[in-house]
């Protein structure tokens, strides 16, 4: 065989090991990532939104809803992933399109092209004035303004020159016209012959001594884009007019041609869990450590995780019979109390309230308190939250302690150097700020209303001072001189001016907030500080300190008896009075196989077994599930009451842990 035959063949094996045998279209299932093209038109046929470029759209004719495009003709949805989100606050017009055409995409077939409508009701809102924005007839606009060299600097990005552009409002750009040592002089003044349009209408001048009034000519009914946002002209009045933006898209319906370009099943999207690596090395067993001196640590969000579902994560299961003394083995399902310190005593984590609200015992400074306290459930052996901890129980006895000591390369690793990000102390800022007005409203999730007070940054309010259809004017409120304290230092205010600005005194060894996470502040030199992102007890020999409270009944309990008809279980259930547990699966899903595998058969999870009639669908199959239950992914499981009513759902894959308590905190 020929190397370039032998070639061909190989394409051919893989390409029906990817699309199947038959040689059919792959059909678009829930969770698949679905790369397509589409145009969507309002139903006078104006061109809406549409992944074509600019370019090709040529003389068809564009709503005041539609934005050009450049790039790639085609996007990447997840079908039916979006539904949930359907009901959420405001998101760009364009993106609220490619939600609700994602949640529509399932049973369409690779390469098959089709017209999706799309209709959606009104944002949710508590008052009217979430859903309206009233705006001015008439703008002013200077003619002249007069900065400070540094100032101008500061706003344009760049050293004044004469006749350089500055634009604060597009209808009335301006121009610098004198720069010294002192100041800039800008002057201000519409394009000569150029018409003047905003999204509300054309716009009229009128010339004063020190100002352009712009008079803008708006009609009802007009639609309106400003940003991400689109809505229509709901009220004029002498003075002012009102926008409403309370529809997703304007109060109309899209009708959108859709082609499907490609299909990537859900199975390869998913992402495996990254387990914590376990080692141990056991020790005699000693008293409880003495408390000393924290030593400072690290953190990252992953330790963050780490903690906090070791803390929270806690059940108590029945002690033992009168006169018996239970071992571990591994694959048992027991309880435990444990503690974690630095070798100085530093605490950690604790499952025992004694040690944790002993004021004696010092803590690392990014100890989280925990829910609450008790004897946490965990399977002997197996991997758990803390490294080393299911292998220390393996062969204890009720009632037995035991002490491990892991150094770093037992427990969590020695630190990387590359994991530091540096920060400047002080940061100097106006003391008025824009921002582009879909932004606002994103991160308020409301409209903006002059002399509103919002919480733009921390420590100190801002007020709404102008709005336009572009963009809102913010001013801070802090005075000079006013300081506040945070958990990792100091912050000190300055104004000078239209200037603010704030510095820290950061706190070493205190945790510092991240956009992924949290640091901990490791150096400062007063100028910079370093926030080290490594796991808090990187490089560091840790202690634990278990206690065996209770080993369950060594017997393995039967497997499962899944009822595989939807009625037939809910009719079982209210026959027994015992809720439902409900799940919902594909044939094609690698997640729903390993909940059902890995799972399920789980210790935690097989000590419920008694406890619910169980009952396993293939709702891909029989897609009047996903219907019922609001399903938009797999696996999903929904725990019902024995009349059917719906006491909890649970998307996406859990490992037991997270499981149980999940059903634990439902059944109690």
């Amino acid at each position: 065989m020929t190397p370039k035959i032998n070639s061909l063949l190989t394409l051919t094996l893989l390409s029906a090991a990817l699309n199947g045998c038959s040689g059919a279209p792959a059909v678009i299932r829930t969770g698949d990532r679905v790369e397509l093209g589409f145009s969507c038109r309002l139903p006078g046929g104006e061109l809406a939104a549409t992944t074509r470029p600019d370019s090709a759209v040529g003389d068809d004719r564009r709503s005041p809803f539609y934005l050009p495009r450049n790039g790639a003709e085609t996007v990447i949805l997840t079908a039916g992933k979006q539904a949930d989100d359907l009901k959420q606050d405001r998101v760009s017009f364009e993106e609220e399109i490619m939600k609700r055409l994602g949640s529509s995409l399932s049973g369409l077939r690779e390469g098959e092209r089709t017209v999706l409508e799309l209709q959606a009701e009104r944002y949710p809102a508590a008052t009217p004035k979430d859903r309206f924005l009233r705006m001015a007839t008439v703008r002013k606009r200077q003619k002249e303004m007069r900065l400070a060299p540094e100032e101008y600097t500061s706003r344009a990005g760049k050293a004044p020159e004469v006749g350089q552009r500055f634009v604060i409002d597009p209808l009335v750009p301006g121009k610098v016209s004198e720069v010294t040592d002192k100041e800039v002089v800008i002057h201000f003044a519409p394009e000569p012959g150029k018409p003047l349009l905003t999204p509300f209408g054309p716009v009229t001048v009128r010339e004063t001594p020190t100002h352009y009034e712009l008079e803008i000519a708006t009609e009802k009914g007009r639609p309106v884009r400003t940003g991400g946002m689109v809505g229509r002209i709901s009220a004029v009045e002498r003075d002012s007019f009102e926008i409403d933006y309370g529809h997703p898209f304007g109060g109309e319906k899209l009708h959108c041609d859709v082609k499907v370009a490609s299909i990537v099943p859900a199975e390869n999207n998913n992402i495996v869990p990254e387990s914590v690596p376990v080692a141990a090395e056991e020790k005699n067993s000693v008293p409880e450590p003495a408390p000393a001196p924290e030593s400072g640590g690290k953190t990252d969000s992953h330790a963050v995780k780490v903690l906090d579902e070791g803390l929270a994560r806690m059940s108590a299961m029945p002690g033992q019979l009168a006169g018996t003394v239970a071992v571990a083995n591994s694959g048992d399902l027991v309880t435990a109390n444990y503690t974690v310190t630095l070798e100085n005593g530093a605490l950690v984590a604790t499952t025992l309230e004694k040690i944790a609200l002993d004021q004696a015992v010092k803590k690392v400074k990014w100890y989280r308190e925990p829910v609450g306290y008790a004897p946490v459930e965990l399977v002997a052996g197996k991997q758990e939250l803390i490294p080393g901890l299911g292998e220390a129980l393996v062969g204890m006895k009720a009632g037995v302690k035991r002490r491990i000591m892991l150094t770093p390369d037992k427990a969590f690793g020695a630190p990387d150097p590359l994991k530091t990000q540096n920060f400047p102390c002080s940061q100097t800022f106006p003391k008025t700020i824009r921002m582009p007005a879909d932004e606002y409203v994103k991160r308020f999730s409301a409209f903006p209303q002059l002399n509103k007070e919002v919480e733009l940054m921390p420590y100190f309010k801002s007020r709404v001072t102008e709005v336009t259809e572009r963009d809102v004017a913010l001013e801070f409120l802090v005075a000079d001189g006013e300081s506040f304290n945070d958990s990792f230092g100091t912050v000190s205010v300055a104004v000078a001016g239209d200037r603010i600005t704030t510095t820290l005194k950061p706190e070493l060894g205190a945790p510092f907030p991240l956009k992924d996470g949290f640091g901990i502040v490791s150096v400062t030199d007063g100028v910079t500080f370093t926030v080290d992102t490594n796991h808090p007890l990187a490089g560091k020999t840790i202690v634990l300190d278990v206690e065996l409270v209770s080993v369950a009944s060594p017997a393995t309990p039967a497997a499962i008896s899944w009822i595989d008809n939807h009625d037939a279980g809910l009719a079982r259930a209210k026959q027994d009075n015992k809720p439902v547990f409900l799940l919902l699966e594909a044939e094609w899903c690698g997640w729903c196989k390993k909940t059902v595998t890995e799972t399920i058969p789980d210790p935690r999870i097989m000590a419920l077994k008694d406890r619910f009639i169980w009952v396993r669908i293939d709702s891909d199959k029989e897609q009047q599930y996903q219907k019922q239950y609001g399903q938009d992914g797999f696996p999903m499981m929904v725990l019902m009451n024995p009349d059917g009513s719906v006491l909890k759902k649970i998307n996406g894959y859990r490992e037991a842990r997270a499981l149980s308590e999940e059903i634990k905190a439902v059944l109690n």
